[in-house]
């Protein structure tokens, strides 16, 4: 094979490669492992009444077979007003589902805060945060040897997440009970992660171009709940009939689940890994993490963004090349001057775009990125396969 060549075939498979080297090291080092655990009591921490289920429908069930203790705790009432009508309907789906366990209502404990909702400006404030984290305490006190606590995982979306999570690992450091173990679970985070959840982050870079957003609703395309970053988690030995109770469990908050969106979005096996709650309290998640608006994306898919503008000019001059070749020289690839300027022109055009247009951060991301690709794939391209047309 020709240098050129051998140089071409890198530039166009590099994405591919990349994805596929993603892939390989998210499902050799980032699978979760069956957890072989014996139950134990259990202490469900959840941010909104839906939360409960999704984190540990599974582990609960496994508990509540042994006959061991389950309780949970929601920090929120599921709405701006614990009073309301709809708080009094929330509060009831989750005795509606843990009924299914039968758990009793006695073991379901509410704190009645506000849930952040900038619509409404609802959010729970320093003060009620600061209770909640004293009746937390007392709780985590009282709790048997050997409770397993089951909370938020870190970087969580939701600030109720993010709120519960801090309070949590603050009532551990002060109930300074080391024989109780902290589980986290993810439910929905804002880092995309090329090697720790290649399909997401793939799936969400991809559906931000006009076009494909339109052909593919990525709303229907949900891969389960998963780690960004830090060692892999656990799941339970697989089982469909435990699958489906939790599945059950999901469907009784409808007030939430219109569509069947909980179902769609966490009807997975329960996700989760041990972790030490007093040496997290200062962890700051996903330093590495390049902020785009509202999501946080590792470097890697900016790179495999570029790389894959780059294969795609580079096929582009490929079909030139040919071109020349086989109808002879003259248009638009009659020579490497007026296609690298062409190419330039279209990847200044979207440079502007991206600074100009008033797009989402995520979507001038996006062209900004693609642009660059543009100037990148066309002066490698150029260097190239020019050259083997003049040779």
């Amino acid at each position: 094979m020709e240098p050129h060549w051998a140089i071409v075939v890198q530039l166009v498979v590099l994405p591919g490669l990349v994805v596929a080297g993603a892939v390989l090291y998210s499902s050799l080092l980032c699978r979760p492992t069956i957890s072989v655990t014996a139950p134990a009591d259990l202490l469900i921490l959840a941010a909104h009444p839906d939360d409960c289920a999704i984190i540990a429908g599974e582990y609960a069930q496994v508990s509540a077979a042994a006959n061991k203790s389950i309780r949970i705790v929601y920090l929120t009432c599921g709405s701006a007003d614990p009073n309301d009508d709809r708080a009094k309907v929330r509060r009831q789906e989750c005795y509606d589902a843990w009924s299914i366990l039968g758990v009793p209502a006695s073991n379901l404990m509410f704190f009645d805060l506000p849930h952040t909702d900038p619509a409404t400006n609802s959010a729970p404030t320093s003060r009620l945060l600061d209770q909640a984290r004293g009746e937390l305490t007392e709780i985590l006190r009282n709790l048997a040897p050997g409770t397993r606590v089951f909370l938020p995982a870190d970087g969580e979306t939701h600030a109720d997440h993010r709120s519960l999570r801090e309070i949590a690992l603050r009532a551990f450091a002060q109930a300074n009970r080391t024989d109780l173990e902290a589980f986290e679970a993810p439910e929905y985070n804002p880092y995309l992660s090329l090697a720790r959840s290649p399909m997401r982050a793939l799936l969400y870079v991809t559906t931000l171009l006009p076009l494909i957003g339109r052909l593919v609703d990525r709303r229907r395309f949900i891969p389960p709940p998963a780690f960004f970053e830090g060692p892999a988690g656990l799941i339970l030995s697989p089982d469909q009939e435990r699958l489906a109770t939790k599945c059950r469990m999901l469907r009784h908050f409808t007030s939430e689940n219109e569509g069947d969106v909980l179902v769609r979005h966490f009807g997975f096996p329960d996700h989760f890994r041990p972790f030490n709650p007093i040496a997290s309290l200062d962890a700051k998640p996903g330093r590495w993490f390049l902020r785009v608006g509202e999501r946080f994306l590792s470097p890697g898919i900016i790179a495999w963004w570029l790389s894959l503008w780059t294969a795609i000019l580079v096929l582009v001059y490929i079909a030139g090349r040919w071109k020349v070749r086989w109808l002879g020289a003259g248009g638009l690839f009659g020579n490497s001057t007026a296609a690298v300027a062409i190419t330039a022109a279209v990847g200044l055009v979207l440079l502007t775009i991206a600074i100009i247009r008033r797009h989402s951060v995520e979507r001038r991301v996006t062209i900004f990125v693609s642009g660059a690709g543009l100037i990148a794939g066309g002066l490698a391209a150029e260097e190239v396969l020019f050259d083997a047309i003049q040779n």
